[in-house]
């Protein structure tokens, strides 16, 4: 795999052409663009700085190069191991968050649900002193801890982030604790909102939303490397939505202001029937991706 990588002739033009002729075989990776982006994850966590770096003096950095380490993370790669559980990172937002092997790793499209998040809390503000804010299914933490990251007068707001995977707590409390959030998110282990008893204000909630006969045909790395049980929403897709939005058809009151959903393909049509049965008093929005389908969805209380 690395018989052209010589030390006295390597260059970053060569290593990357390197790196990108073995990626380009892997099935998540649709073009030549994608290789060459994640060719520059891969160099910079192999010689541990940033890929500008590398650029502007790669000679400073050449002495470091490790071709036994190179062929060893191609070859997770290729064998359908994540990039982020190999670098052990994810750049969401403007964190960047711990992940491995047993939490999801946080996609971009979920980075429209911080985005309204902040649009509805910044309107809350005006008018309520204290604010409730609970990421239900929070994973790596990735919702909770760009909200709190990215809100001015965050003291008026109580964060809760929850999850029924103790995998997921694990690295959720380790990238609170690397943002110094400790005593501003409370971390909560529960099967949805079972064991959360405050009144809540605004939602989020990125579930599984794979249809359980779907998920044999997921990609390889997703299905093989990826919780299911992060991923496996059930009967199309929407057993546990329907199961948090019944919880909060028992609770809800004129207090509540938002639930944020992130949801799968072709999912809306049945996203507004199961939101008329659970939450009829309440109005349905939805906000597209940057693929222009509907990945959103936003109930909002009409009182």
């Amino acid at each position: 795999m690395d018989k052209n990588l010589h030390m006295h002739e390597l260059t970053l033009n060569k290593l990357m052409e390197h790196t990108i002729s073995h990626l380009v075989i892997i099935e998540s990776i649709e073009n030549e663009t994608d290789a060459y982006l994640e060719a520059e994850v891969i160099l910079s966590y192999l010689f541990q700085t940033e890929f500008i770096n590398l650029r502007v003096d790669f000679k400073k950095y050449r002495h470091a190069f490790d071709k036994e380490k190179l062929n060893r993370i191609l070859i997770r790669r290729i064998s359908g191991e994540p990039l982020a559980y190999i670098t052990s990172v994810k750049h969401f937002y403007d964190l960047i968050l711990s992940v491995g092997h047993g939490v999801l790793v946080p996609r971009s499209e979920t980075e429209l649900l911080v985005d309204e998040g902040i649009n509805q809390i910044n309107i809350l503000k005006k008018t309520k002193e204290e604010i409730n804010v609970v990421d239900v299914g929070t994973g790596s933490g990735a919702i909770i801890i760009s909200i709190a990251k990215n809100i001015t007068n965050v003291e008026k707001i109580n964060l809760f982030a929850i999850d029924n995977s103790k995998h997921a707590i694990k690295y959720c409390k380790e990238n609170i604790k690397k943002y110094a959030l400790e005593d501003k998110i409370t971390v909560i282990h529960s099967d949805l909102l079972t064991k959360f008893h405050v009144t809540p204000h605004i939602i989020f909630a990125n579930l599984p939303y794979i249809d359980e006969d779907d998920m044999f045909s997921l990609q390889k790395e997703i299905r093989n490397a990826e919780p299911s049980n992060a991923l496996n929403g059930g009967k199309n897709g929407l057993a546990i939505i329907i199961k948090l939005l019944k919880q909060l058809s028992g609770i809800l009151n004129p207090k509540m202001i938002a639930i944020i959903l992130e949801i799968g393909i072709n999912q809306d049509d049945q996203i507004k029937r199961i939101v008329k049965e659970y939450i009829p008093n309440s109005n349905l929005s939805f906000i597209n991706d940057y693929q222009g389908i509907k990945r959103v969805a936003v109930i909002k209380n009409k009182n």
